[in-house]
């Protein structure tokens, strides 16, 4: 099942910069924004400050498997993020995609994801946007959705299409080179 939905730093610099340093062969997930969030409104920044995250789902959520801080903006819409290997050798990877509106740095807003990831989830099928801002304040959630390895032979592209506050959004997710055979 796909999910979509809605949701600052001193790792900017290094997850910036490292991010389209991936050779053509290894694991590799390919982050597209086809439309940004921010781009409606003279008054808004102009570029999407985005949080990308991926955990395990066990009975235990622990650290993000993926933990990505990316800004998106008119002149930078793709960003290449280098995966480990054996992404999904414990099962279904949850992956969230989050626009950063508050001064919280990513690793708080990851914490406060993490503990309440079942949480965001729930909300999220049930279209619970007061829920989700109590979790989230500012920050908007703009896509969820649980991946798998069957799963991932049959589909590698994930969108994330919404509109939050009258603006449309649109970000592509393509994984590339991922192992999925036993």
């Amino acid at each position: 099942m796909i999910f979509l939905v809605c949701c600052s730093c001193n790792t900017k610099k290094r997850a910036i910069a490292d991010l389209n340093k991936t050779s053509n062969t290894s694991p590799t997930l390919k982050v597209r924004a086809l439309n940004l969030s921010e781009d409606l409104s003279r008054l808004a920044s102009q570029n999407d400050e985005i949080l990308l995250l991926g955990y395990q789902d066990q009975d235990i959520i622990s650290d993000p498997v993926i933990m990505e801080y990316i800004i998106f903006d008119e002149n930078q819409k793709l960003y290449n993020l280098p995966l480990k290997s054996d992404l999904f050798d414990n099962g279904e990877l949850i992956l969230i995609m989050l626009e950063i509106d508050t001064e919280l740095s990513p690793e708080d807003i990851e914490m406060t994801v993490r503990k309440n990831i079942r949480d965001i989830e729930l909300s999220f099928i049930e279209n619970d946007r007061v829920a989700l801002k109590t979790i989230l304040r500012d920050d908007d959630l703009l896509g969820i959705a649980r991946i798998d390895k069957e799963k991932l032979e049959l589909i590698q592209t994930y969108n994330f299409i919404g509109t939050h506050k009258m603006d449309r959004y649109e970000y592509e997710l393509e994984f590339m080179n991922v192992e999925t055979q036993e």
